[in-house]
């Protein structure tokens, strides 16, 4: 994730709004990257999202934490960096649970990633 210049906001392969989001394709990582989240959600009202990240060797939580959204808003964009430095090399599983409480709706979004040495 990178910002862009305004001359070429929301213009261009991966360029979403004002940032540049290049995908990892192979969903693999050194321990002295960063993983970037980066998710748009719309219409929260009274929101929370949980974020997990779990071990595919043995299921065992690695990361969790969880952040509120109290303001309704049309559209939320999360933009996280997350050091991968304390990670073992392996498998891992990043899953968000965003509960809208107002409406009484949740999505749970996920992804797979590696981290190499």
């Amino acid at each position: 994730m990178e910002r862009v210049a305004t001359r070429v906001v929301s213009t261009g392969q991966f360029v979403i709004g004002g940032m540049k989001v290049r995908p990892r394709v192979t969903g693999i990582f050194k321990v002295n990257e960063k993983l970037g989240i980066y998710i748009q959600l719309y219409h929260l009202e009274n929101a929370s999202i949980e974020y997990q990240i779990t071990s595919s060797a043995n299921g065992q939580p690695v990361l969790a934490y969880s952040e509120n959204v109290d303001t309704p808003t049309s559209q939320a964009t999360i933009q996280r960096w997350l050091p991968l430095k304390d990670f073992a090399p392996g498998s891992y599983t990043l899953r968000m649970k965003v509960s809208d409480k107002a409406r009484s709706q949740t999505i749970t979004p996920f992804a797979s990633f590696s981290v190499a040495p």
